[in-house]
Formats: C-alpha cells, structure tokens, sequence
C-alpha cells in the first residue's frame, strides 16, 4: 500500500507543474480523478503554477481545466495556443506559407 505524506514547505522548490491532459491526467471515461484533482489543488494552493497541456483543440481541453477551479494556463493545439482561464491572455502561433522554407508540391 502507498503512503502519502503531506509536507509543508514555505517556498516551494517546484515552481511550475506542466502534465499532459490525454492519456496522463484524464483517465479512459475522459475523467480526472479525485485523488489528482485533490493533488493538483494542493499544488495550487501551495503556490506552485499549474499548466494543462495537450495537442488537442482548446475547446476540448478547456472544460478539464475548468473542473479544478483556479485559474491556471492552458497549452493546447499542440503549443499554438496559449491561455489562462480567466481569459486574459490569448496568443495563437501561426506559420505563413512565405515563412515555411519547404513547400510540399502535389
């Protein structure tokens, strides 16, 4: 049987906590489970910054983010697009056809 300790730290040594959503967080039903919201939440709490990440659209991503209720940031798209829940910062990374080097001719 795995123990759990909870220790308290004044400053926390991790800063950040970046996870994966797919596959990592979400379980096969598409649902966190209690025990790593409850963890994320401590993480929070703790005053460390947590960001969910996914290659997935963000409209699928964001009601996960929504279910620890904070505010976090939110990496999704495959890294194009990046935002907090609280929606005040958005940036959405394009590439120009005159930026890309390679064109692939059919």
């Amino acid at each position: 049987m795995l123990k759990l300790l909870t220790v308290k730290l004044s400053k926390p040594s991790i800063r950040l906590l970046a996870t994966d959503i797919d596959g990592t967080l979400l379980n096969s039903q598409f649902q966190i489970s209690e025990r790593d919201l409850a963890a994320l939440r401590r993480a929070h709490a703790a005053g460390i910054e947590v960001v969910l990440v996914t290659g997935r659209r963000h409209n699928f991503a964001l009601p996960i983010a929504q279910q620890l209720g904070f505010d976090l940031w939110l990496i999704s798209s495959n890294g194009a697009v990046s935002r907090s829940l609280n929606g005040g910062w958005k940036r959405i990374w394009s590439l120009s056809s005159s930026w890309c080097p390679l064109r692939i001719r059919w």
